[in-house]
């Protein structure tokens, strides 16, 4: 008799429980998740966790927790997960290439502070694209194998590494490109003289007569400009 009553008190309190939940549940229907669109409502899972039926990219339909979908674990009806390893692991047979080398190269400049190049090109905050950063087969792609006696040179110097900033160029197509950029490092930070006077607001001509005429790094950059009067003051 006492059992009875407890296993219907226990059921009831269960459905309010239920009940509650379903009033405090997010309506996720036609939102986007990575690849996954929510198109259906499945309820709760055994644990009291919200369900939804989705649409994924690739063709798939699955089922996954509202949380997964919300915290950004499932973007995917595991056709991404899938094709990452398929990319780990295939080899395209270039690992002691020079192009490959330089593709490896381009990101250390630009990544590693521990790279001895790293404060004129990361320190500059010089950037490799997204395609080509996660894609050695994508730089191959754009750029083509490493002719002999070249190396990768960008265009302008000031620009990040991307497809339409870089060219494969000898030493002194290199250096005559470089020739007048002038490179000055204050407070930890290396910038070329134009982005100088950019971030300082003062003249490029400015800058460099001052470099020319022996003043200090910190002097060049941060005296202000004397205003000229006028000839009625």
């Amino acid at each position: 008799m006492y059992c009875k009553v407890y296993y219907i008190c226990d059921a009831k309190k269960q459905t309010e429980r239920i009940l509650k939940m379903s009033r405090n549940k997010l309506q996720l229907i036609g939102e986007k998740y990575g690849r996954l669109t929510v198109i259906a409502d499945m309820g709760f899972s055994k644990y009291q966790q919200s369900q939804w039926r989705c649409d994924c990219s690739c063709g798939n339909t699955c089922v996954v927790l509202g949380n997964s979908l919300q915290s950004g674990a499932t973007q995917s009806c595991g056709c991404l997960r899938i094709e990452r390893v398929k990319q780990t692991q295939t080899t395209h047979g270039m690992t002691s290439s020079a192009t490959y080398l330089t593709w490896i190269r381009m990101i250390q400049r630009c990544e590693n502070h521990k790279n001895t190049y790293y404060k004129i090109y990361g320190g500059r905050v010089i950037k490799v694209c997204k395609r080509w950063r996660n894609s050695f087969i994508n730089f191959f792609k754009d750029m083509g194998e490493k002719p002999k006696g070249k190396t990768l040179d960008r265009i302008d110097n000031d620009g990040n590494y991307y497809p339409h900033n870089c060219r494969w160029a000898t030493r002194r197509t290199q250096q005559n490109n470089r020739r007048n950029t002038i490179y000055l490092t204050f407070k930890g930070k290396t910038h070329t003289l134009a982005q100088w006077s950019r971030y300082t607001k003062i003249k490029y001509v400015t800058l460099y007569t001052r470099i020319r005429h022996g003043w200090t790094i910190e002097d060049v950059l941060t005296t202000p400009i004397l205003e000229r009067k006028t000839k009625s003051q």
